[in-house]
């Protein structure tokens, strides 16, 4: 008998019909909740199906919904709001908190879009989402959560308008996908034609004259969105945290951002840590801001 293959075979099967997977995984959360334990193998092994719901500091919930092909939902159903990127989420909601106007850029199935949303739902949030099945997600998700502060655009973040090929994996909620041809190159995956938008521009259109929060998950042309932001850059100096993948992302993105006086902190699980530029380090996750330190809301 093998019993890890039985047990992954198991976890399939209860993936695969959610009449089971959300009787089960409840059942199995609790259990755990109960001996104060988490499952890394569970985490990894038996996604969740469903809706997810985690309460925000402010007491709001905020709800995802899966078919168990959504590893985010998946991260937080079995370990709560600290679940997925714990070093960025609560920075993140205290300054969307203060954001009259936030942009998620590479907003995936919206998890980030529902943190600043319900963070300030006095405020505007404007959710891009290139990939057709993840933006179908991602308004799913913001109609579950009733939000009439949101608008989402099927669209990629780039240096100008135009078309271009977004490189993703094949089927499911792909969070790897990018318009750069290198990104997964190593990997088997397929190309779908896209439009892309400069922000600058996309502001004008939507009638923004003032941007105070960005957050840029575009998995390595993080550069090439802040190129076409240059209008925005120059005249609200928005706090922007976003990912740095490679040596060359953060040359960039320094090269871009320091001129304009911003400052850098990486996002580390013991703290922000304040850097020189944006090297490579053990996160990928920055701060990138013009406010002092203890303007931050930095623990």
């Amino acid at each position: 008998m093998n019993t890890a293959a039985d047990l992954k075979s198991a976890a399939k099967a209860v993936r695969s019909y959610p009449a089971l997977n959300v009787p089960i995984t409840n059942l199995l959360r609790a259990g755990l909740r109960g001996l104060g334990r988490e499952s890394p193998w569970l985490t990894t092994h038996l996604p969740r199906s469903g809706v997810v719901s985690v309460p925000l500091p402010n007491e709001e919930r905020l709800k995802l919904w899966s078919r168990g092909d959504d590893w985010i939902s998946t991260q937080i159903f079995w370990r709560g709001i600290a679940g997925y990127e714990p070093e960025t989420v609560p920075l993140f909601y205290s300054l969307a908190e203060q954001a009259t106007i936030t942009l998620d850029v590479g907003a995936y199935v919206g998890y980030f879009t529902l943190v600043a949303a319900l963070a300030h739902q006095a405020g505007r949030v404007i959710a891009l989402e290139p990939s057709a099945a993840t933006f179908d997600r991602l308004l799913r998700n913001v109609r579950l959560n009733g939000l009439s502060n949101v608008e989402c655009r099927n669209v990629a973040a780039g240096a100008a308008p135009g078309r271009a090929d977004l490189h993703h994996m094949a089927g499911g909620m792909s969070m790897a996908a990018s318009l750069d041809p290198g990104h997964l190159a190593p990997w088997e995956h397929m190309t779908t034609a896209v439009s892309v938008v400069a922000l600058d521009d996309l502001m004008v259109e939507l009638g923004v004259d003032r941007v105070d929060l960005m957050k840029i998950d575009a998995e390595a042309t993080e550069a090439e969105v802040l190129d076409g932001s240059r209008r925005i850059l120059n005249r609200d100096h928005p706090d922007i945290i976003c990912e740095v993948l490679s040596a060359e992302s953060g040359a960039r993105l320094t090269e871009i951002l320091q001129p304009l006086g911003y400052r850098f902190f990486e996002l580390c699980l013991d703290g922000p840590r304040e850097r020189a530029d944006l090297s490579l380090g053990r996160s990928w996750n920055y701060l990138c801001t013009t406010a002092s330190r203890a303007e931050l809301p930095l623990s």
